[in-house]
């Protein structure tokens, strides 16, 4: 059986922890009454253990930005958001990074995705790693230096997965805590923490493992960014290097013959001019480093910042600004698909097909299995005077199960009147009015097919029922004129009443419009 290290008394050694205790439990409980009985400000004799983890000023920078990781998250819950897989969108919303957006002019992302989650299991895991790693660090390093390394890292890992991918997005505190990681590694690597040897090498090789499964586990699970986590954790690791411990022994020049049993200071109260000039010097040139690595990677990436501009300027409610960005965007990168594809899509929107078709048709050159994009193409081939193309793209995009069956057949129908093929222009027209029960534009159109058909009965009652629901609809009081006006008989395609396409009705956009089309 061991012997106690304060009262030499033999003593059960059994743990279920990973360290064997060195103490026996009534040293143990004695010792924790006199840390409770101590003030604040009063020097403490402590070793191994206890001179990290209870040395130093308490760690209330890592407690408030778990407090405001944990708010936030409970916020968006309260507002509607999933609790478990929020939407993306959504995220965006909340300040989650976006590229497009990010590298556009909204550079406050790289720092406030580090304070969005994304679902209870996200934020649970990161809120256990800080808590796990943030309190020795703060205490080593100081708040202000802690405060320092974890907001860098965090921006740090937000420009690192911008680098690794240009266009996408992210959220969580991951890259921010594989900075405290890092910089916790190097503190015990240079040797700077006031702790023993023996116990610095526990530490090290226990936050190594953490640095290397993590590594590991982003680089095979699906969803995590591991860009971002590297991005952090080089960045902890300089700053770890770089900055000074602040948690010292009292007297450590003295003569007193046992280093480990001299007292501990937090090093903030009494921090030299000195430890407080380089700090300064650290954090300007952090955030000089961390400017010129955002604008670098904006100039890098000017097709994605028009891009990212177009869709600023949409969801402001500025859609006809965003298209000459979207084609600016395509000048400089003729193989964008996404700017081809929200073009296309705005163009439609605008009542202007004869210009979406060409750009759509080169989108779907670009990105051949997007079966939305197939859709807007058989639209904008049916508005610009080729129904007949129409068709195939229709097929390509039923095969997707989240095609909207009422605007496809809507589409087949108007295509087959455009080449006179009525009786499948009539088919497709009954079906997309099945479809959606409130579709008064295919009653329109299906009045005027049955007006070339010569089936008065049938045009008068479409129309009669769109006027009912909309008293003032010109398409059909113009249909029942015509057919008042000529007494029998099909009415010629001359006399049959314009109808209007509603294209943005029509249009396939995704969940995450405007961020993708």
């Amino acid at each position: 059986m061991p012997a106690c290290a304060r009262c030499g008394k033999q003593f059960s050694g059994f743990s279920f922890g990973s360290e064997a205790p060195t103490e026996c439990r009534e040293c143990r409980r004695a010792f924790q009454q006199v840390v409770v009985q101590q003030s604040a400000n009063a020097p403490i004799t402590l070793k191994g253990d206890e001179l990290v983890l209870l040395g130093g000023s308490l760690p209330f920078v890592t407690r408030g930005i778990i407090a405001i990781d944990v708010l936030i998250f409970l916020a968006m819950g309260v507002s509607g958001l999933s609790w478990t897989e929020p939407a993306y969108l959504e995220l965006v919303r909340w300040g989650a990074d976006f590229s497009p957006l990010t590298l556009s002019g909204e550079w406050w992302r790289l720092f406030t995705s580090t304070f969005v989650h994304i679902g209870i299991i996200h934020i649970a895991l990161n809120m256990w790693c800080l808590w796990s790693l943030g309190p020795v660090l703060e205490r080593l390093m100081g708040w202000k230096a802690f405060l320092l390394t974890y907001i860098v890292c965090g921006i740090a890992g937000s420009e690192a997965s911008l680098v690794w991918q240009p266009l996408g997005g992210g959220a969580g505190a991951s890259g921010a805590i594989f900075g405290v990681a890092g910089a916790f590694f190097s503190f015990l690597l240079f040797k700077k923490a006031p702790i023993s040897p023996e116990f610095a090498k526990r530490r090290l090789k226990s936050v190594a493992v953490f640095i290397f499964y993590n590594l590991f586990f982003g680089a095979v699970a699906l969803r995590v960014n591991n860009a971002a986590h590297v991005g952090g954790l080089v960045a902890g690791l300089i700053l770890g290097a770089v900055l000074p411990c602040v948690l010292r022994r009292i007297g450590e020049t003295s003569s007193q013959p046992d280093p480990s049993q001299r007292p501990l200071s937090s090093g903030d109260p009494t921090t030299s001019q000195a430890e407080d000039l380089r700090l300064a010097t650290v954090a300007i040139i952090a955030a000089v480093t961390l400017v010129a690595g955002a604008f670098g990677l904006a100039k890098h990436n000017t097709t994605i910042v028009q891009y990212g501009a177009a869709v600023g300027l949409i969801r402001e409610n500025d859609p006809t600004g965003a298209i000459p960005h979207l084609q600016n965007s395509i000048a400089r990168d003729p193989n964008n698909a996404l700017s081809f594809k929200m073009l296309g899509i705005l163009l439609l929107d605008q009542n202007a097909p004869t210009q979406a078709w060409p750009v759509l048709r080169r989108a779907v050159d670009l990105d051949p299995n997007d079966l939305a994009l197939r859709h807007n193409l058989a639209l904008a081939y049916m508005g610009a005077g080729f129904p007949e193309y129409a068709p195939k793209e229709i097929g390509w995009a039923l095969k997707s199960g989240a095609e909207n069956k009422a605007a496809a057949n809507f589409i087949l129908g108007v295509s087959s009147y455009r080449i006179e093929n009525y009786p499948e222009a009539e088919k497709y027209l009954r079906l997309a009015i099945e479809d959606r029960k409130d579709f008064f534009e295919a009653r329109n159109v299906l009045g005027v097919v049955y007006s070339a058909m010569g089936k008065r009965i049938e045009a008068r009652a479409q129309y009669a029922a769109v006027l009912a629901e909309h008293p003032k609809d010109s398409v059909a009081e113009g249909g029942l004129q015509v057919l008042a006006a000529l007494s029998k008989g099909p009415v010629p395609s001359d006399e049959l009443p314009q109808f209007v396409v509603p294209y943005s009705k029509l249009i396939a956009k995704s969940e995450y419009w405007p961020l993708f089309p």
